[in-house]
């Protein structure tokens, strides 16, 4: 099986309703649990069209293989590779024993190491949040800050007023290998940056079950703090910087003094939702999505500004050229 990443931390709720019930395996049981997950699929994902998928012929091919699968171990595979046509890292299916998602960073070299910016950039001068939130002073002038995932934007708080102390001239904010969070913690975020209140995106929700039955667009702004301040801004990224960090790049880019530097991100522009298939297992597929200010798409990773990636032997040598161009920009 391919594109596979297999979390060690199973998520509770798929977890405790994917062991809620006994599976009895048969040829009607097998069609059953594979037609109630094409459909729910079929009516709830919001990508088809975006990605090509020809989610008909899926299905037709899914049913020639389906007289193969002669064991519930065997089926297990079969949804998840069913799930996997999708290329989607929202999603997810557990059977209560492991919790299997799809690897959006396949094909692409994520190199990035927290301890070279931290030692080599900030000196060893820095201040760590609840062990997911590293900020300190570059040079003097410019705040640096890294998140390794999207919540707490409350904590932004205290780092914001650092870089007002330091009165920093330039600040980056590096969300690279960042796999997301709540997607209004972004907002929160971009708050801070902006003087005016401003339009970064779009939410958008399946309001049906038509393959393109949406929602009206949601826009999403951002409130302006007390002490908020148009700063130059350099936002990080790469391929790890997945959902609500590749959601919060497209925000910041809305504003005309943010540069967005490094490698394509995750994307992942839609939440998972979880649903219970006939048999006790869960499946997480997102249904919805966020757009940019310009209504694009960002579920298949956000493109950066200007370009540039770590190699191995930069880490070797302990440099970061990423880091490097955001200082040096």
């Amino acid at each position: 099986m391919k594109h596979i990443a297999i979390y060690a931390l199973l998520v509770g709720l798929l977890c405790c309703t994917a062991c809620a019930k006994d599976f009895e395996f048969s040829e009607s049981s097998k069609v059953e649990v594979f037609e109630t997950m094409w459909t729910h699929i079929d009516q709830n994902y919001p990508f088809f069209e975006l990605k090509g998928i020809d989610w008909d012929a899926i299905r037709t091919t899914y049913t020639s293989r389906l007289a193969n699968v002669r064991s519930e171990f065997v089926l297990f595979d079969f949804c998840t590779d069913l799930l996997f046509e999708l290329e989607d890292g929202h999603g997810v299916i557990a059977d209560g024993s492991q919790t299997i998602s799809y690897n959006y960073t396949q094909g692409f070299d994520v190199l990035f190491d927290l301890g070279i910016a931290r030692a080599d950039y900030l000196n060893n001068d820095y201040r760590v949040i609840r062990g997911t939130i590293t900020y300190g002073i570059i040079q003097d002038s410019i705040g640096y800050v890294h998140y390794s995932n999207m919540r707490g934007a409350a904590d932004f708080a205290p780092v914001w007023d650092a870089f007002l102390e330091a009165d920093v001239q330039k600040v980056i904010i590096d969300v690279r290998s960042n796999p997301g969070g709540q997607i209004g913690n972004g907002v929160e975020i971009v708050g801070y940056l902006s003087e005016t209140e401003t339009l970064v995106g779009y939410q958008v929700q399946k309001g049906g079950p038509g393959r393109n039955d949406f929602t009206e667009l949601l826009p999403l702004t951002t409130r302006p703090k007390a002490n908020s301040k148009a700063i130059r801004t350099k936002v990080l990224i790469n391929r790890g910087s997945y959902s609500a960090a590749t959601m919060f790049a497209g925000m910041a880019r809305s504003l005309p003094y943010v540069e967005i530097i490094g490698q394509i991100s995750g994307g992942g522009a839609g939440g998972g939702q979880s649903f219970e298939l006939p048999n006790g297992w869960v499946i997480d597929i997102p249904q919805g999505f966020y757009l940019d200010a310009e209504q694009n798409h960002v579920e298949l990773g956000l493109e950066p500004d200007f370009p540039i990636n770590n190699t191995l032997e930069d880490l070797q040598i302990r440099r970061d050229v990423m880091l490097e161009a955001a200082i040096e920009r």
